[in-house]
């Protein structure tokens, strides 16, 4: 079965009109925020309604993050300012799994990344989008004390919630491709002459 954006997910199950969602993608560009979110934040979908079909649509348990631990060892395994730009909390580790809240599981690249960059595989549980940004608070500080902590260098410019680039999506993509094939490489798996576009 071909997989389902949210945006279609909402339509079938009656929640938001197509027009709502074209609507809603179009004003949602420019604010870097996931269209589940968008949709909540401007009053046309509310957040029970948003995790309930996404929950029984998709077969993704819900998880409170406001009565769970967040465990220091997921929590170390994204970078804050991944977190944020994506609205995702890696809150427990099951064996070499990071379990990941997150209010849009439609988004499997955001899943991948963390595979590559944690050399874990990982998996999403549902979160309202209100909690996501409490235990993003939680685990890495709130939005002000990371501003007066030492920076760290970033590829991007501008506010956290700004829209990710093509041009970033694509150098981000290259990074990917490049850490697998080095990864490949020193496990032996592959030469670098198998990967001859790259060099």
């Amino acid at each position: 079965m071909a997989k389902l954006m949210l945006g279609e997910l909402l339509v079938s199950a009656g929640l938001v009109s197509e027009e709502q969602v074209l609507a809603a993608l179009r004003a949602q560009r420019g604010t870097g925020m996931p269209l589940g979110i968008y949709l909540v934040r401007s009053g046309i979908l509310n957040e029970t309604e948003l995790i309930s079909v996404l929950s029984q649509q998709l077969e993704v348990a819900i998880v409170d993050l406001d009565a769970v631990s967040l465990h220091d060892d997921a929590v170390k395994k994204v970078p804050p300012e991944y977190a944020r730009a994506n609205r995702i909390v890696p809150f427990r580790m099951e064996a070499r799994t990071v379990v990941i809240a997150t209010s849009d599981p439609t988004r499997e690249e955001v899943l991948d990344h963390v595979r590559v960059s944690t050399h874990c595989d990982a998996r999403f549980m549902l979160a309202s989008p209100a909690a996501i940004d409490r235990a993003i608070d939680r685990a890495y500080g709130t939005a002000l004390t990371m501003a007066s902590a030492p920076s760290v260098p970033r590829a991007t410019t501008g506010t956290m919630n700004s829209p990710v680039s093509l041009e970033h999506r694509i150098a981000r993509l290259e990074t990917a491709v490049t850490t697998i094939i080095d990864l490949l490489v020193s496990h032996e798996l592959a030469n670098q002459e198998d990967f001859p576009s790259l060099k």
